[in-house]
C-alpha cells in the first residue's frame, strides 16, 4: 500500500513536473469509521489545494474477494457535498 506521505510527495512531484495529478479515493470500505472519513476528506482537501484532481468512489464488493459479501453503502450527503467541491 501507499502511505499518506508517499501520496503527498507523488502529487507534489507530479505537479512540479507540470503534469496533472489524478488521485482516487474509495469511501465506505468495510469497517471505515466517521473519523476515517474525516481524515480522508482533510487529506483530499490538502491534495486539492496542491492542484491535484480528486476522484471519489464508493466501495463495491467484487465476487471471489474477501469483501464479496459486504453490503454497499451510499456516501452520505454531507460527505458528498464536501467532495463535490474539490
Amino acid at each position: 500500500g501507499h502511505t499518506i506521505d508517499n501520496v503527498h510527495n507523488a502529487v507534489k512531484l507530479t505537479i512540479n513536473a507540470g503534469l496533472i495529478a489524478n488521485v482516487d479515493f474509495i469511501f465506505n470500505l468495510p469497517n471505515e469509521t466517521e473519523d476515517d472519513i474525516n481524515l480522508t476528506i482533510n487529506f483530499m482537501k490538502n491534495l486539492s489545494g496542491l492542484g491535484a484532481k480528486i476522484h471519489a468512489h464508493t466501495f463495491m464488493p467484487l465476487p471471489l474477494t474477501v469483501f464479496a459479501n459486504e453490503t454497499v453503502k451510499e456516501i452520505n450527503e454531507k460527505t458528498r457535498k464536501v467532495i463535490s467541491n474539490l
